[in-house]
C-alpha cells in the first residue's frame, strides 16, 4: 500500500531538527524566544514512547489549548513572575506582559508530557532535576 507524502513525512523518526520544527509549527511563535534543548527534550520524548514526528505533533496538538491557557495564567502568578524577573531584564518582562506569553517552547512541551503522562512524568522530572 502506498502512503501519501504527508503520511511518510510524519511517520519519520523524531530527530532534534524535526522536534524544533514541530514546536515552531504547533505552538505560538511568541513563545519561541529561546531555543529549546532539543537533545534533552528528544530523550524525554523517547523515554515516554514518542519516537515519531507524528506522535510528538499529536501530543502538542492534543494539549495545545490547555498549554496556552497555562502560559497566560502564569503571568498572573506573582511568585512565579518574581522568579522570572530575576532571570530576565525589564524590557523582556514588559514584552511578556504585552504579548501575553511566559513559557518557552521547551517548557510547553514538558507541560504537554506532564499532562499526557501525569505522575509518571512528574517522577521522571524530579529524578532528572535531582530533587
Amino acid at each position: 500500500m502506498k502512503r501519501s507524502a504527508r503520511a511518510r513525512k510524519f511517520r519519520r523518526k523524531l530527530t532534534e531538527g524535526s522536534l524544533v520544527r514541530i514546536l515552531s509549527r504547533s505552538l505560538p511563535k511568541r513563545n519561541g524566544y529561546q531555543m529549546p534543548d532539543s537533545r534533552e527534550l528528544l530523550k524525554e520524548a523517547n523515554d515516554f514512547g514518542i519516537h515519531t514526528d507524528l506522535g510528538f505533533r499529536r501530543l502538542l496538538l492534543k494539549h495545545r489549548r490547555e498549554l496556552i491557557a497555562d502560559d497566560r495564567s502564569a503571568l498572573n502568578d506573582r511568585i512565579y513572575m518574581k522568579v522570572v524577573a530575576d532571570s530576565h531584564d525589564e524590557a523582556h518582562l514588559r514584552d511578556m506582559r504585552r504579548r501575553q506569553y511566559c513559557f518557552t517552547w521547551e517548557a510547553m512541551a514538558r507541560n504537554a508530557l506532564e499532562l499526557e503522562f501525569g505522575s509518571a512524568y512528574e517522577d521522571y522530572s524530579r529524578k532528572r532535576d535531582g530533587l
